[in-house]
C-alpha cells in the first residue's frame, strides 16, 4: 500500500470518529436539554410553580412542586423509546446510530438518576418523594 493510500485511509477514519463523536455529543446534549424543557413546560400547568431561568444545568424556579420535578425525567423516560429506532431496517445506518444513543442516554439518566436521588436526597426525585 502506498503512502498515499495509507494516508486517505487515515483521513477518512478521522472523519469518521469526528462524525462519531458530533452525534454522541448531539445525543448527549439533546437528551439533557428536553429534560429541562420537561420541567419549563411543567411550570405552565397551574401547580403555582413559575420559571425564573433554565439552563443545561438546570430550572430555577419559584416555588416548588412534584408534577414540576418528576416532568424531566418523564421526559427521559420517553425519549428511551428512541431506542427502538435502532432496529427499524427503514433507517440509514447513521439514524439507527442516534436513535439507539439518544435512547441509551435517557434511560440511563430516567433510571440512574432515580436511584442517585433516592439514595443521596437531592435532585428531581427527592422533591417528588418528600412532596
Amino acid at each position: 500500500m502506498s503512502a498515499v493510500a495509507t494516508d486517505q485511509i487515515s483521513s477518512k477514519a478521522t472523519t469518521q470518529l469526528l462524525g462519531i463523536g458530533a452525534v454522541a455529543c448531539v445525543a448527549y446534549v439533546l437528551c439533557d436539554l428536553l429534560h429541562e424543557f420537561g420541567h419549563a413546560a411543567a411550570t405552565l400547568l397551574p401547580v403555582g410553580v413559575s420559571a425564573v431561568s433554565i439552563s443545561t444545568i438546570g430550572l430555577s424556579s419559584t416555588g416548588s412542586s412534584a408534577v414540576v420535578a418528576a416532568a424531566g425525567p418523564l421526559v427521559n423516560m420517553m425519549l428511551s423509546l428512541t431506542l427502538l429506532l435502532a432496529f427499524s431496517a427503514a433507517l440509514a445506518a447513521s439514524w439507527r446510530y442516534f436513535g439507539w444513543l439518544l435512547g441509551t442516554v435517557n434511560l440511563f439518566n430516567a433510571t440512574a438518576y432515580f436511584f442517585y436521588s433516592a439514595i443521596l436526597g437531592s435532585g428531581d426525585w427527592a422533591v417528588v418523594f418528600n412532596a
